[in-house]
């Protein structure tokens, strides 16, 4: 065991620095899920000392001081060869530790990905082509596979026939194409029989040159977010592959954000918008707007995933994201109405431009902003169509979610009460809802549509029925209001 890692699946290989490819030493890679690369080496590649210049040193003496290693001091770029052959490069690595015992130098080195199938020019390396499986993909999508075509016990004989249709290849408006990849796969012995299975790919092909980390931004996390979102459970990168040209073989990339694929299959019934209803078109065009929107997605995403955050927490980092989502979304006052509120202001206070001359310039401007409350009730007018009854009583609503906003961020309170706890459960369910309806709305998806969806999905519905006992001044039944 090392740093955390078990060694036993280890994969044994040489490797060497790309920029000293002469000098190669023994060493023993672990891509294991949830982490990081990790390299033992049998001898170090980087020296753990270094010469201090020479103008800095005294006559005739040569000083030696303690290399400075570590993420913030080093990105090597390792390239190796395992013993099966396959090549590998490990991109943004750095020393994790060393240790000499017995006159044996060993180094650890920890990367911050590796490419399987290729020696690489590291993170500035271009690809054109992506690939990637999530969890629950194969379920989201639904795509027909495999059938019986033959079945006779008596004969011993069974035939099934691998029909890898789906849906047409949809084009990207920055460039590229998007589609649905199917492959089959068979484990036989002719011994013990074997296995006969799929694996399903959202692919990316045809796009301009793009590093691994701006493909990861561009594609990995908003697909990820879109059918988590969709899906309304966790759907984390399983596999991921890059390949630099269309002829050119795909590459394995492995990182520490890739999961295992998920053992329980999301039925179709249990998600909110599988692909039959969403449409790989509508993910295209989710591509092509989710980047304006930053890095609000995910946030919103991993609130519908996880629950190991405190409820304070995802509370404030759901706040946020409605106040940042809105800013992206909507427009400021236009000058006019800005213009009318100053004018507005400097009637009812006399003199008021001349004894504060800074207003205009500075706390003035932020008339142009709307309030909390106000961009609140903003978002909740561009779902009130698709999100039937996410904010109950919308003016009650906004108050007690600006209201806990406030407390929060303040901190102008003790302990969480107990007695609030379901109050505040309620608040961060509605604004999770309204939030993931705003952005599934992203997708080109009709509000009617989504309504209809939304309307019959039990989570949703479990979500009203919880709000109504637990927060009924602010969703009591429409009948009551």
């Amino acid at each position: 065991m090392a740093n955390g890692i078990d060694l036993a699946d280890a994969l044994v290989g040489r490797f060497w620095l790309a920029e000293e490819d002469e000098h190669a030493v023994t060493g023993r890679l672990t891509l294991a899920q949830g982490a990081n690369p990790w390299l033992e080496l049998d001898q170090p590649l980087t020296p753990s000392l270094r010469e201090v210049d020479r103008k800095d040193q005294t006559d005739g003496f040569r000083t030696f001081v303690e290399a400075e290693e570590g993420p913030g001091n080093e990105s090597l770029v390792v390239h190796g060869a395992l013993d099966d052959g396959t090549l590998v490069t490990l991109v943004d690595a750095f020393t994790k530790r060393r240790r000499s015992r017995a006159g044996q130098d060993r180094q650890w080195l920890q990367a911050r990905f590796a490419l399987l199938g290729a020696h690489v020019a590291g993170r500035y390396e271009l690809y054109t082509q992506i690939r990637l499986q999530l969890q629950n993909l194969d379920a989201w999508a639904a795509l027909p596979g495999f059938s019986l075509d033959e079945n006779d016990p008596r004969q011993g004989r069974a035939t099934l026939a691998f029909r890898g249709s789906g849906p047409s290849p949809v084009s990207l408006e920055g460039g590229g194409t998007l589609d649905l990849e199917q492959e089959p796969e068979v484990e036989f012995s002719a011994l013990r029989g074997g296995r006969i299975g799929r694996v399903v790919w959202l692919r990316v092909v045809d796009l301009p040159p793009r590093t691994a980390d701006d493909l990861d931004r561009r594609f990995v996390i908003p697909l990820s977010s879109l059918l988590t979102l969709a899906t309304d459970t966790g759907c984390p990168p399983v596999a991921i592959e890059v390949a630099i040209a269309p002829d050119q073989p795909w590459l394995t990339v492995h990182h520490s954000g890739l999961r295992a694929p998920t053992e329980e299959v999301r039925a179709t019934h249990r998600q909110l918008l599988p692909l039959a209803v969403l449409g790989l078109d509508r993910v295209a065009t989710w591509l092509d707007a989710v980047e304006d929107l930053g890095p609000l997605p995910p946030v919103v995403a991993d609130a519908a995933a996880r629950s190991d955050l405190t409820l304070e927490t995802q509370l404030l980092e759901l706040v946020t994201v409605a106040e940042g989502l809105h800013r992206r979304l909507s427009r400021r006052l236009s000058p006019e109405q800005a213009q009318g509120a100053w004018e507005a202001v400097n009637t009812a206070v006399d003199d008021f431009a001349q004894r504060v001359p800074e207003a205009r310039e500075g706390t003035m401007t932020h008339l142009k902003d709307p309030s909390f409350s106000e961009r609140l009730g903003q978002l909740a007018d561009c779902v009130v169509v698709a999100m039937p009854g996410v904010t109950g009583r919308t003016d009650r609503w906004r108050r007690c979610v600006t209201e806990t906003r406030n407390k929060f961020a303040h901190r102008d309170y003790g302990f969480l009460e107990t007695t609030r706890i379901s109050e505040l459960v309620s608040v961060l369910e509605s604004v999770r809802w309204l939030l993931t309806g705003l952005l599934l709305l992203q997708t080109g998806l009709p509000p009617g549509e989504l309504a209809a969806r939304i309307e019959n999905h039990q989570p949703y519905i479990f979500f009203r029925r919880q709000a109504r006992e637990w927060l009924p001044r602010v969703f009591e039944a429409q009948a009551d209001q």
